[in-house]
């Protein structure tokens, strides 16, 4: 898998040399040019620690630098375009050179160096493990002031490299936006360490990375055609969560192909909750009542039905008679009915004394 400039010109001739400098200043201004402040902040930080020196974003993940499987011993360290040393670098172009060669790839010498040795650029670069060497005796510390460090212990022999940078996605086509990504160009292996899962540790290793300085995706540049076979195989079989991107974010280079993989937390949408219909009179009630007219008929239906079942129907009790009279009413004797048949009364059954009066009355 690379992308050190691919497809630019043919392979043969031309001299390379180590740049100084490079591109990436010039890469930091486009994007603080033309990238929200938020994301600019994301990346200055993931670039920079609070002394303003280049962020060491590898050796904080303990156990992860350390590769001790399939038979092998390995430590992983983090370089810079600006500290690897020259001859990390040389070892580097040539491992380039060996895997990608012989598959029919092109790119310009210069370029690659120019792309390896950038300021922006940043690696994970795999070494074998080399046994402690035995303490030396302590000398007394040195009074003079201004003196040299000692040299750090030589390292192991190199085995591998992954070539990233923390970027925007837009730099795929030379358009500073998008939002921040790390971006992995180059991860090559030693042929006699290939097929023992490094590639994949290496790029778990840089997700978490990733990951933890806030980048909102990873991504991977391929190369296309028949060079790029065994680098599109790796991504689909050992990698997860990896799709290609060219629809939206195609390389400049025809010969790349770009491969993304969010890392942004992706919230389930809630579906909307399905609130039944209810009356006025329901609603101002409340939810008790609301429950209670949205019972569904059929089952209404059948607990009135089960309750009529299960009673029993008493018998209609017989009407006692009621008690008789007290003996207080007894000595009035009942009113016998008017006659029908008698004829109607008039004023001579009343005598004269009646007619007298009425006709006083109304005279």
């Amino acid at each position: 898998m690379s992308a050190c400039g691919s497809g630019k010109s043919s392979k043969g001739g031309g001299s390379k040399s180590r740049s100084k400098g490079g591109k990436g200043d010039a890469l930091h201004k486009k994007v603080s040019l033309q990238t929200s402040k938020e994301h600019l902040t994301t990346l200055r930080q993931a670039l920079r620690d609070e002394l303003g020196h280049d962020r060491d974003v590898v050796s904080g993940f303990g156990a992860f630098t350390k590769y001790d499987r399939n038979d092998v011993a390995l430590d992983i360290h983090f370089r810079t375009g600006s500290t690897i040393t020259d001859d990390e670098l040389e070892w580097a172009y040539e491992l380039v050179s060996s895997n990608l060669g012989p598959l029919g790839h092109k790119w310009k010498p210069q370029a690659l160096m120019d792309d390896l040795c950038d300021p922006s650029s940043r690696y994970a670069l795999v070494t074998e493990r080399t046994s402690s060497a035995p303490a030396a005796e302590k000398k007394p510390a040195s009074k003079s002031k201004g003196k040299k460090k000692a040299p750090a212990p030589p390292l192991g022999k190199p085995v591998a490299f992954a070539h990233f940078r923390f970027t925007v996605q837009g730099e795929t086509r030379e358009a500073m936006e998008g939002e921040p990504v790390l971006m992995l160009r180059d991860l090559h292996v030693e042929a006699d360490y290939q097929r023992r899962g490094l590639g994949r540790h290496l790029c778990q290793l840089l997700e978490l990375s990733a990951r933890k300085n806030s980048m909102r995706a990873m991504m991977l540049l391929v190369p296309s055609g028949s060079a790029g076979v065994p680098g599109r195989s790796f991504v689909d079989q050992k990698l997860k969560g990896f799709t290609c991107v060219d629809d939206e974010w195609a390389p400049v280079d025809v010969n790349l192909s770009a491969y993304g993989k969010s890392l942004v937390a992706q919230v389930p949408a809630k579906k909307p909750e399905t609130v039944p219909a209810a009356s006025p009179d329901s609603i101002l009630a409340g939810p008790e009542r609301v429950e209670k007219e949205n019972v569904e008929p059929e089952a209404s239906v059948a607990k009135l039905e089960t309750a009529f079942e299960s009673a029993t129907i008493a018998p209609a009790a017989e009407k006692e008679p009621e008690p008789a009279a007290p003996a207080l009413f007894a000595g009035f004797a009942p009113v016998a009915a008017a006659d029908a048949t008698k004829a109607p009364l008039s004023f001579a059954s009343f005598g004269t004394a009646a007619a007298e009066e009425v006709r006083r009355r109304g005279g």
